[in-house]
């Protein structure tokens, strides 16, 4: 499950077979630098949340968090659930606040 939580609390489901298309047959540039992962686990589930900095063509697009679950089946952990935001403030700031470099 893909969703997103937008401004004002709403929740938006999207379709994860398209956004695989629209990822794989895209001829932009696409980046997204991952901030500070953070991971918790215990036994067969794991809950990752990551701030993020998405670049478009080279262009910096925006920023916001994503949060994952995964679940261990067998050897492989698979993502359960995801869902992200988008920061709706000053993104240089967001990767001052998050940014793990130097």
């Amino acid at each position: 499950l893909l969703q997103r939580a937008e401004p004002g609390g709403n929740i938006k489901s999207n379709d994860i077979s398209q956004f695989a298309g629209f990822v794989s047959q895209t001829d932009k540039h696409l980046d997204e630098k991952l901030l500070a992962v953070t991971v918790q686990q215990s036994d067969n589930l794991a809950a990752i949340w990551t701030p993020y900095v998405f670049y478009l063509d080279g262009k910096l697009s925006h920023c916001g968090v994503n949060s994952f679950q995964l679940v261990r089946t067998g050897p492989d952990w698979k993502i359960h659930y995801l869902i992200d935001n988008v920061h709706g403030g000053d993104c240089e700031q967001f990767i001052n606040q998050f940014s793990t470099d130097g």
